[in-house]
């Protein structure tokens, strides 16, 4: 995810979650869920050796335009990554995955 247009508007964290705004479009507003993203990303990195992960459900324009979240890890582990990258719930469970070997 690229947060470098965005701004906490409201520290939810202890409920679970972030609001937030872009920095340039002040009528913005989104909630992140913090907790089951975080859940993700531990299992991703703990159980499954990821080392590099880009959410491209996040925000901004993709250079090919395509919204897409890559991941690199051992080719081994590339079902298991999807598989748990569908099952989060998250916004980024609907994109397409692009796994990349380490």
């Amino acid at each position: 995810m690229n947060i470098s247009d965005l701004s906490v508007v409201e520290d939810t964290s202890i409920q679970g979650g972030l609001l937030i705004s872009k920095i340039d479009e002040p009528n913005y507003l989104d909630n992140i869920t913090v907790e089951p993203y975080a859940a993700l990303l531990r299992t991703l990195v703990d159980e499954h050796g990821v080392t590099d992960f880009w959410d491209g459900a996040g925000g901004g324009t993709p250079t090919d335009g395509v919204v897409k979240t890559q991941i690199i890890c051992d080719p081994a582990s590339a079902d298991a990554v999807e598989a748990a990258v569908r099952a989060s719930g998250l916004r980024l469970a609907d994109e397409p995955v692009v796994l990349r070997e380490n």
